[in-house]
C-alpha cells in the first residue's frame, strides 16, 4: 500500500511541474504592493504613438525580475482598459494595470491572455507586464485605453 501511495505522489509531482495558465476574462488580483522586493521597474515611453490613439501595440523584451509598464494615461470612472498580450516562451508572468501609481490589478499567466479591466475610480493608469522568472521573456500584443 505504501508503495502505491508513493508511486501516486511521484506521478502527481511530475505531472504538476509544468503547465500553461491562461487568464479567464473576469478573474484578477488586486494589491496595494506595486513593486515587490527584488524587482526593478522599467517605464516604456510610447514614442511614435499618436497621443489620442485608443489602441496601442507593444512588443517588449522583459528582463528577469522586471516590471515593465507603459507611461500613464487618464481614465474616467466606468470606462475600461482591454489588454491582449501574449507571453513567449511560456514563463510565469503577471499582466495588468496600475491605478494612480499605488494599486496593482493583474492576473498570473504563463502564455498571456485577454482581459477587460473596468475602471472603478477615475485617475491615471498604466499597463504592465511583470516577469516572475529568472530569464527574459517576450510580451507582444496591444491594449485599448
Amino acid at each position: 500500500m505504501k508503495k502505491i501511495i508513493s508511486m501516486m505522489m511521484v506521478v502527481i509531482c511530475i505531472c504538476g511541474t509544468h503547465y500553461n495558465v491562461r487568464a479567464e476574462e473576469n478573474e484578477y488580483i488586486e494589491s496595494d504592493i506595486v513593486l515587490e522586493d527584488g524587482f526593478i521597474e522599467e517605464i516604456e515611453s510610447n514614442t511614435g504613438i499618436i497621443p489620442n490613439s485608443t489602441q496601442v501595440s507593444l512588443d517588449w523584451t522583459v528582463k528577469a525580475n522586471v516590471l515593465k509598464r507603459t507611461s500613464e494615461f487618464y481614465k474616467k470612472q466606468g470606462s475600461s482598459i482591454y489588454t491582449k498580450i501574449d507571453i513567449s516562451p511560456a514563463k510565469k508572468a503577471r499582466i495588468g494595470i496600475i491605478q494612480n501609481g499605488d494599486v496593482k490589478m493583474y492576473y498570473d499567466t504563463t502564455t498571456g491572455g485577454r482581459k477587460t479591466f473596468t475602471i472603478k475610480k477615475a485617475g491615471t493608469y498604466s499597463v504592465f507586464v511583470q516577469n516572475m522568472m529568472g530569464s527574459n521573456l517576450k510580451a507582444k500584443g496591444y491594449y485599448k485605453k
